[in-house]
């Protein structure tokens, strides 16, 4: 596996990556544990329940407090912050990370989004909940979307294609007829959408697909249930 990948490198004061290594839940605290410690700083560990619900985490002490240190914030796949000293994480199989910064507002967010969660809208929700929480203006955010399951791998039932259709009609074009019932869906092509819609200044996705590339990247549906990919971010 290769190492991480670094987002919003362009921003000193943002520690941000997607890590392509499959770990267990435990092993997110080890893996920074040191550094974590030298420097005071919290891990908030998202829910992930396939939902659009985001949380600001501006208060840590009020979340469950792990054994090994981390901080458990339940029923929730999104969580924005503008303090310093809590890193915010999630982990993906297949499924989207969705990272975002307001470098004016000094605001992070990150997000777990599987197609579960593109269908509730929860690339918006975090955009909409910077906004409404800490003022963030959509148009000065800049969001990333990481590697995850591609348009060349989605393969969904025609229930599932016809739920995004009603909700989203423009979402067809991210569709691919497959026939006898099955559909490709664009997932990466419908959380961009999703993310100007709300008026972003600048999103983009990673074009790689965690499916079919085994060697950068653990993939849920290639590997079982093993392990995740951990995102983070934090700023210094």
């Amino acid at each position: 596996m290769k190492e991480d990948i670094k987002v919003f490198e362009k921003y000193p004061e943002i520690n941000a990556g997607f890590g392509r290594k499959g770990i267990d839940a435990k092993e997110r605290k080890h893996l920074m544990a040191p550094d974590l410690v030298r420097r005071g700083c919290q891990m908030a560990c998202l829910g992930i329940i396939h939902s659009d619900t985001v949380v600001p985490i501006e208060d840590i002490s009020i979340h469950e407090k792990l054994e090994d240190g981390r901080w458990w914030v339940h029923d929730c796949d999104g969580a924005v912050t503008d303090r310093k000293g809590i890193m915010l994480t999630t982990t993906t199989g297949d499924c989207l990370a969705v990272f975002a910064y307001d470098p004016v507002k000094k605001v992070i967010g990150l997000a777990h989004a599987g197609w579960r969660g593109v269908l509730a809208g929860m690339p918006a929700r975090l955009i909409e909940t910077m906004a409404k929480t800490y003022g963030c203006d959509p148009d000065g955010i800049e969001a990333w979307i990481g590697p995850g399951i591609g348009l060349c791998c989605f393969e969904v039932s025609r229930d599932v294609a016809e739920d995004f259709w009603d909700m989203y009609p423009w979402c067809e074009e991210y569709t691919i007829d497959l026939g006898n019932g099955k559909y490709k869906l664009d997932l990466k092509g419908i959380s961009l959408e999703l993310l100007e819609m709300t008026g972003v200044g600048h999103a983009e996705a990673s074009p790689e697909c965690t499916c079919c590339q085994p060697e950068d990247y653990w993939s849920y549906r290639r590997c079982g249930d093993k392990g995740r990919m951990l995102q983070y971010i934090e700023m210094l």
